[in-house]
């Protein structure tokens, strides 16, 4: 399975954690967009790329969120999944 490219479940340098998870699932709820935007600067300590294993990863995720490009992001994910509703399940 491969991992999301924002940083998603990236482990700590320390290897002994990864970065927390409710960072990523804030930016992906609709509903969470705005508050999550509100409070970044609280929360940027803990999606620190200087903490990561993958720093460049956890670079696009602060990208994201500096840039407010988190709807835009956001809509592409609903375009995507209403998109792969209309095809045929694999097997």
């Amino acid at each position: 399975m491969s991992r999301p490219t924002l940083g998603y479940l990236t482990p700590t340098k320390d290897v002994k954690r990864n970065l927390p998870a409710e960072l990523f699932i804030d930016l992906a709820t609709w509903q969470r967009i705005q508050p999550f935007l509100q409070r970044q600067g609280d929360d940027a300590s803990e999606a620190n790329p200087l903490r990561a294993v993958r720093a460049d990863l956890v670079d696009r995720f602060i990208t994201i969120v500096d840039t407010a490009k988190a709807h835009a992001l956001a809509g592409l994910f609903e375009r995507a999944k209403i998109a792969l509703t209309g095809r045929p399940r694999r097997m």
